[in-house]
């Protein structure tokens, strides 16, 4: 469930608001002034699951992120990923597939969550800083089935 205590809604920018499935909707969010911000995307696929994405994005799409940037959020992103397996409530994305020259990293709700979808956490940047992804949301690479 996502919080938005604190953060503002804002207008999701053209090149973000694309359709997924065959019905979605798409909500932003974020902290004024910050070049970063919140994209809520709920969709429906085509075996009618309704499937729920977010992710983090850059305010300004031209905005090239420095090497000591990129490992900064990459670094954060392991700690998270570190303490999560550590609680045993996520393990390793082991289908992480590597595309060079992408820098990428994952990892996995232990379980499904109470929708019955298995969720992903990934986080990926070009080592020129010129791309930048990560977020979380429930996998379609296979029906959700509550359990």
């Amino acid at each position: 469930m996502f919080d938005g205590e604190g953060l503002q809604r804002r207008n999701v920018p053209e090149r973000h608001a694309r359709d997924w499935g065959v019905n979605s909707a798409n909500e932003a969010w974020g902290v004024a002034g910050s070049e970063l911000y919140v994209l809520l995307t709920e969709w429906t696929s085509r075996d009618g699951t309704v499937r729920n994405l977010c992710s983090i994005q850059l305010a300004n799409e031209k905005r090239v992120l420095e090497p000591v940037e990129q490992a900064m959020l990459l670094r954060q992103f392991l700690i998270l990923q570190v303490e999560l397996i550590g609680a045993q409530s996520h393990e390793i994305d082991r289908q992480l597939s590597s595309v060079p020259p992408l820098v990428n990293a994952a990892f996995l709700l232990q379980g499904k969550n109470p929708n019955g979808c298995i969720v992903s956490h990934s986080f990926t940047f070009s080592p020129d800083g010129r791309f930048f992804s990560a977020g979380s949301g429930e996998k379609s690479v296979q029906p959700c089935e509550v359990e």
